[in-house]
């Protein structure tokens, strides 16, 4: 987001309180540094559309269109920029000359800023040759195009004159930095970034704007004993944004102090980009250490990554001894190599194949219990794949039968939240084997079992609704899609984050239930399959794709489909 954007924001919020429905239609505010008058709802829009920006820049194109006069300057003076960092110059030169004296020069002014900040100052200049415009009064931006063409002196003295008559503000002494970084003034650079982190003092982390920016700084200056100076003055708990460069620097000891700071469901992540970090410097022992501390789940994880890559290395011996003398349990140990031949039974057979049938066996002589029926459903799916793989005259119909009956009556003894998954799955089975109706009846049942529910089974209504979203998808996927819709439709609970559901309508062409679908937290939590959505609705010949697509727009902008503020806060 723009400072532009950012100041039409505060006006927003200071106002919000005291308005009138009428106010945001008539009320016309006066904008700092333009001519502009805006409404109230304008500026809610244009906020809007700049916070899509960021993700989805020609949706954001699309609706700054719909405005007319003051606002539509506004707003794609502001969207110069987004394009420009999404790397869609060319939509950005076109909006240029429409835009009105004012606008046209801060636009630009905003597209350099952008093409500099980003490494691209030699495009910065080509750009302001073929608009042919004068270089903005900006010194930051003046010094960097001057560098970029090689005057040196000069690029070093428009920096001294910018800050001589300016007092710079946090993200301003970054800009500084870079330059003087890129200028060769590295002592100068570092006074700069300290310059900057002064003003970050009493900030917690979430609060400090621009830190992923000035932590590549430091980065690039090699002041690594800075940035874990700086990392262990802050409460960061969650998504820790120094953890990987320290990681990329070699400094294992230093980034595993921050990852056992976070939260522990926060740690496997980082943890695995550590440990693979650590099989590519060829510390071997140190990443068995590391896996050999972690819990089974997490364990689990890394030993099949520490096995695939012996694999890579061409070892492919030393893939099931790592198994066999790492895993913490027969189980892990069978889980594992079934794992493996999932992965490798098409590229490699002849590792793969050992595996599976070493695994069944293991399975054959583990006692009776849950472990083994759980298992033994993994070596049962792993046979009716060998028979879908098998062309439709080679398969054995007796095998086939047996598979499907022991699958049944093993399924029946599970949770039901397992059973529910697994039957999901085996429905895709029956289906690829050729029984489309065998897999509806089976989806049918178990949407029955959870129907069903009595209020003294162990599931959270949660659990329940994840669950009849997963078979709802798989309805989708067998093609089944009333059914699919109809029982989505029966998912009263609201989750409050996105899920599945939108990328297999989009998956399936089911365009308009998509777009009806679509929300918030899909625009958030979900941006591939929104912008599969957008690209086949955008590109369809279809008029009712080209209607809808204009519905879509209509949703998106609508009061209704963005987060209400909470009354009494």
């Amino acid at each position: 987001m723009t400072p532009f954007i950012i100041l039409l924001v505060l006006i927003a919020i200071l106002i919000f309180f005291t308005r009138t429905p009428d106010d945001e239609q008539e009320l016309r505010l006066s904008i700092a540094g333009s001519p502009a008058k805006l409404t109230l709802q304008e500026i809610k829009l244009i906020n809007r559309i700049s916070l899509l920006g960021s993700t989805y820049p020609i949706l954001a194109l699309h609706l700054s269109n719909r405005f007319e006069g003051d606002a539509w300057q506004v707003s794609n003076m502001g969207l110069c920029d987004t394009l420009c960092r999404a790397g869609l110059e060319d939509e950005a030169l076109l909006l240029l000359p429409r835009l009105d004296t004012h606008h046209r020069r801060e636009a630009l002014k905003l597209m350099l800023k952008a093409l500099t900040q980003t490494g691209k100052a030699d495009r910065a200049v080509a750009l302001l040759e073929q608009t042919g415009e004068e270089p903005p009064h900006d010194g930051l931006i003046r010094s960097a195009l001057l560098l970029a063409e090689n005057k040196h002196e000069a690029a070093c003295q428009a920096l001294e004159d910018y800050l001589q008559s300016t007092h710079p503000d946090a993200t301003q002494w970054l800009d500084v930095a870079r330059l003087q970084r890129e200028l060769g003034q590295t002592d100068a650079a570092r006074q700069s970034l300290e310059q900057f982190w002064v003003l970050q003092q009493d900030k917690s982390a979430d609060e400090i704007f621009d830190l992923n920016t000035f932590i590549q700084e430091l980065v690039r200056l090699g002041d690594f004993q800075t940035l874990q100076d700086i990392a262990t003055t802050l409460e960061i708990s969650r998504n820790n944004p120094f953890i990987a460069p320290l990681i990329d620097a070699g400094l294992f000891e230093q980034a595993t102090s921050l990852i056992e700071r976070l939260e522990p469901l926060q740690q496997y992540n980082p943890y695995e980009m550590l440990f693979d970090a650590l099989l590519q410097h060829g510390q071997l022992q140190q990443a068995e250490t590391l896996l050999s501390a972690r819990d089974e789940q997490d364990s689990g994880k890394l030993l099949l990554r520490l096995a695939r890559w012996h694999i890579d290395q061409g070892r492919d011996a030393e893939a099931p001894q790592a198994i066999q003398r790492l895993s913490q349990d027969s189980a892990m140990r069978i889980d594992l190599y079934l794992a493996l031949w999932s992965l490798h039974k098409d590229t490699r057979p002849a590792l793969a194949n050992p595996l599976r049938e070493q695994a069944e066996r293991w399975v054959d002589a583990l006692p009776d219990g849950a472990t083994r029926d759980r298992l033994r459903l993994f070596v049962l799916d792993t046979r009716l794949l060998l028979q879908i793989r098998l062309p439709e005259r080679q398969r054995s119909s007796y095998e086939i039968r047996c598979l499907l009956e022991e699958t049944q009556r093993l399924n029946a003894r599970q949770p039901l939240y397992l059973r529910t998954l697994n039957a999901k799955q085996h429905a895709m089975r029956l289906h690829a084997l050729g029984r489309p109706e065998d897999a509806r009846r089976l989806l049918e049942d178990t949407q029955q079992d959870l129907q069903s529910i009595a209020e003294d089974d162990d599931m959270e209504p949660f659990d329940q609704a994840c669950l009849q979203e997963e078979l709802a998808t798989c309805f989708l996927q067998l093609g089944l899609t009333e059914q699919a819709i109809a029982l989505y439709r029966e998912i009263h609970i609201d989750r409050n984050f996105a899920t599945y559901w939108l990328a297999a309508l989009v998956e399936h062409d089911l365009l308009n239930q998509a777009v009806e679908h679509l929300s918030y937290n899909d625009i958030i939590g979900m941006p591939d399959a929104v912008h599969q959505l957008l690209d086949k609705l955008g590109n369809s010949a279809e008029e009712e794709h080209a209607d809808r697509y204009q519905y879509l727009l209509d949703k998106i902008i609508h009061d209704n489909f963005w987060p209400q503020p909470v009354e009494g806060l």
